[in-house]
């Protein structure tokens, strides 16, 4: 079987060169497997169990982040169609990258109803998100929604917010450029 080619059934199939486990057909005949295997764990959350292909998915994400595929599993949620991280996993990720000097920090106003997250990089200066507040939460619905948390732990729901938009924007501008 040629470099990029996969077995399936009697078939052959071309996987394009795109890194990772897909960097060659026995690394994602590997994956695969161990898809196949995380598949059928009770241990993956139920979005997972019984899907190969999400298995799968999480397996390049956790190769390309560098961590742990049941810690993918376990902070990965599909909003909308789209994977979205955890607010834990993402504080976590950005403390673990070392590429700030400081731990991802959180100023709070004085009445604790607007935060924004913030490090320190290593020239020195002070990168900083968006200023996310009560009153934006509850425009976007995030406050008033079945089950949420923003009424009865709002500084924590404002620290998670607040680290989202940190790690989409500033991380990805503090390696480009």
């Amino acid at each position: 079987m040629a470099n990029n080619e996969v077995a399936k059934s009697d078939k052959k199939i071309i996987v394009p060169d795109m890194g990772g486990i897909f960097s060659s057909a026995e690394m994602l005949n590997g994956a695969i497997t161990l898809a196949r295997t995380f598949a059928q764990s009770p241990l993956v959350p139920k979005e997972f169990q019984n899907n190969v292909g999400s298995c799968l998915i999480a397996l390049d994400m956790a190769a390309r982040c560098k961590t742990s595929p049941l810690m993918v599993m376990q902070n990965l949620y599909v909003v909308y169609g789209k994977p979205s991280w955890s607010s834990k996993f993402i504080i976590a990720i950005i403390n673990q990258s070392r590429k700030y000097a400081t731990p991802l920090q959180f100023e709070f106003n004085k009445d604790r109803t607007s935060c924004y997250a913030w490090a320190t990089d290593y020239d020195g200066n002070k990168i900083s998100g968006p200023t996310i507040t009560i009153e934006m939460a509850k425009k976007e619905g995030w406050y008033g929604k079945n089950g949420s948390k923003w009424p009865t732990m709002p500084e924590l729901m404002l620290r998670y917010r607040a680290a989202t938009p940190v790690s989409y924007t500033h991380l990805r501008d503090h390696e480009t450029g």
